[in-house]
């Protein structure tokens, strides 16, 4: 039965409801109304991914109300239609909204301090390899999100070129990036 603003102002947490198991009251097409022990209610969409079951969280109620709810599950179902997948377009608009987190943003920063010490022409070999064999593959990604084969991925491109020492180079910039980034905070 769908869910009612009546309905849903009544919902109060039940006797087995606990921090780690919230009370769930289905809305339909996988919208659900999770009643937290404190009371709090929260809108959460369940799908399945590649075979998973798979839950996002769309936020508070009353702050979002059960027909914007409503619209952002129907959202969400267009996404998997689209073969996206829900968390990843979650975790791109998250990166676009804090674009410091990028790893092309940091690695900018990293390599700005790096020009005042370099000579000119190892830096620019340096981020012209950057910008080539790089950034297309983990630049547009968030720092804590890039995986290690992510990382073997661009060494594997470059030796495959057969420029070995390149691979090397890239690889421990790559490296020293991430340290910037633990640095950095």
């Amino acid at each position: 039965m769908p869910l009612t603003h009546t309905i849903i102002k009544k919902l109060t947490p039940s006797e087995k409801c606990t921090p780690s198991r919230p009370d769930k009251h289905s809305d339909g097409d996988g919208l659900q109304l999770w009643v937290r022990h404190t009371g709090n209610k929260v809108w959460v969409s369940a799908y399945r991914w590649q075979g998973k079951q798979q839950s996002l969280t769309l936020g508070k109620y009353p702050v979002i109300t059960l027909q914007q709810a409503r619209q952002r599950n129907l959202e969400i179902k267009q996404l998997i239609n689209e073969g996206i997948n829900p968390k990843d377009k979650k975790k791109e608009q998250r990166a676009e909204q804090d674009g410091s987190r990028l790893f092309d943003t940091i690695a900018q920063a990293w390599y700005a301090d790096r020009k005042t010490f370099l000579a000119p022409s190892t830096f620019s070999r340096n981020y012209s390899a950057y910008m080539r064999d790089v950034k297309p593959i983990i630049g547009h990604k968030l720092i804590d999100d890039i995986t290690p084969p992510d990382i073997l991925t661009i060494g594997k491109n470059v030796e495959a070129r057969g420029a070995n020492e390149m691979a090397r180079r890239i690889m421990a910039e790559v490296g020293q990036i991430f340290k910037h980034a633990i640095r950095t905070g």
